[in-house]
């Protein structure tokens, strides 16, 4: 068994708590690009508070889902999203008294071209035979199914 647990420190300025400020960095609103990808932002409190994070994100005709509660870094890593869909994407900061929303951003998952690499005939060789034996690796970061005509 796993237990976690999180202690927020606060301080006082001004005689009350301020709420803790976040700005989305990457991916840019509106953007496009292949897995995988990072989100990143910046967040302070004005009262020095210890920020934690909860990170949302929504597929294209989805719902919400929370990906991570209470996370301390300013960087989350995506691996595996689904190409040619668009997502919203939010982050409230919490500093154990007050939280802020971000602002939705949204970003679109392009389907990336598959990756071949030649290993028979050699590049530049000369065929000597009428029969030739092709050899290749081919890889999809998408995980789409390869087809081949050759």
């Amino acid at each position: 068994m796993i237990i976690v647990t999180f202690c927020f420190v606060s301080r006082i300025v001004n005689g009350e708590n301020n709420d803790p400020y976040i700005d989305l960095q990457e991916p840019e609103n509106g953007s496009e690009l292949s897995n995988p990808v990072t989100l990143r932002w910046t967040a302070h409190d004005q009262d020095g508070d210890d920020l934690r994070f909860d990170i949302y994100l929504t597929p294209e005709n989805g719902e919400e889902q929370l990906l991570v509660e209470n996370h301390a870094f300013k960087t989350l890593d995506l691996d595996d999203q689904n190409a040619n869909m668009n997502y919203t994407w939010r982050v409230v900061a919490k500093d154990g008294t007050n939280e802020t929303n971000s602002e939705n951003w949204t970003f679109f998952i392009t389907n990336s071209s598959p990756e071949i690499m030649l290993f028979n005939p050699e590049s530049g060789g000369f065929l000597q035979h009428y029969y030739v034996t092709l050899v290749w690796i081919a890889t999809d970061n998408d995980n789409d199914e390869l087809t081949f005509n050759v």
